[in-house]
């Protein structure tokens, strides 16, 4: 949720049993360009894991390269299930659950 599941929000939600949060959502442009408020999203606590990045975006691959970045910059952490994943176009959706950013294109490419 845009401008909702923020640090202290998602504080607030593990104080109160949340097992598993979710970032704002992200955008793979903003990430591909060092947008400063994309990556102040990747800024996840420790207390927040496991924890599923949101990343958005109409062009596979820019949500590919997102997608790479996000894990780059939390290699530590735990995976997390998460999907479906949805690429801009209604019509594309690739259910599951892909373990790279690879899958997740080759998963989209492969729906249409």
């Amino acid at each position: 949720m845009e401008d909702v599941s923020d640090p202290p929000f998602r504080a607030l939600c593990k104080a109160h049993g949340a097992d598993l949060m979710f970032t704002e959502f992200i955008s793979a442009e903003g990430l591909i360009r060092d947008a400063d408020k994309s990556l102040e999203k990747l800024d996840i606590y420790d207390y927040e894991r496991p924890i599923g990045i949101q990343i958005f975006g109409d062009k596979i691959d820019s949500m590919r390269r997102a997608a790479e970045k996000a894990e780059a910059a939390n290699q530590d952490a735990q995976p997390a299930a998460a999907g479906p994943l949805f690429a801009g176009d209604p019509d594309v959706l690739a259910l599951g659950l892909p373990q790279s950013p690879q899958a997740s294109a080759d998963g989209i490419s492969g729906s249409r």
